[in-house]
């Protein structure tokens, strides 16, 4: 029973392995992807003069001024 016991837990630590190094290789190629993926999007808004950043602030802006004219008729 006990070198049925050994054989087991060595049959499932050896199993680990595998495991182990396919989870390292997603997170490195996880890694690379995204890297990559940024390095595009900062050419391109490198292109764009940071049109879709533009873009994200006045939106912000927009709300900021609507919600300050909301407020306003509050009062």
């Amino acid at each position: 029973l006990e070198d049925q016991q050994l054989g087991g837990s060595i049959m499932w630590g050896v199993g680990e392995i595998p495991t182990v190094m396919v989870a390292i290789g997603v997170a490195l190629q996880w890694s690379r992807t995204d890297a990559r993926e940024t390095r595009r999007k900062d050419r391109a808004a490198d292109r764009n003069n940071e049109a879709e950043l533009a873009a994200y602030n006045n939106m912000f802006a927009n709300l900021a001024k609507r919600d300050a004219s909301s407020s306003e008729g509050d009062r």
